[in-house]
């Protein structure tokens, strides 16, 4: 039990004292939503732990190059909306509603996906619809320095 402890405070500090930066996505219709940036991986692995109740941002995952990205979320809360982007920010791929999945949750449940992508953009669940978004849109971002 106190392994556990210990093991739960290490990776709540660590969570902590890693900063994201918040930029502003726009959409193609005009509409922007504000997103944390995850430009490392152990940003990408505590991303989600950022989010605060209810869940009104997204997260944009930065990746070193474009290629073949694989998208796979254990250990979800919400349900979600996936986008993958070029070196562009064109829209290569996307993924409607992706269900959430619990700590438990056996792989083979777990949903998979892959597409060539410099970027994946995580969002709210129905944000893909309600903001019109289709491969081929590009959506516009700058990163901080």
């Amino acid at each position: 039990m106190r392994k556990t402890v210990i093991f739960v405070l290490v990776i709540l500090c660590l969570a902590a004292c890693t900063r994201y930066h918040q930029i502003q996505i726009q959409f193609p219709n005009g509409n922007s939503i504000n997103v944390l940036v995850a430009d490392s991986y152990k940003k990408q692995e505590f991303a989600w732990q950022q989010q605060r109740a209810p869940f009104q941002t997204g997260v944009l995952f930065v990746f070193t190059r474009e290629e073949e990205q694989a998208y796979y979320r254990k250990n979800t809360l919400l349900d979600l909306d996936v986008v993958f982007l070029d070196n562009n920010q064109r829209i290569t791929a996307m993924h409607t509603n992706v269900p959430h999945r619990e700590k438990y949750t056996i792989d083979a449940e777990i949903p998979f996906a892959f597409a060539t992508a410099k970027y994946l953009l995580e969002l709210p669940a129905g944000t893909i619809n309600k903001q019109q978004l289709s491969v081929g849109k590009t959506l516009l971002f700058s990163l901080p320095s």
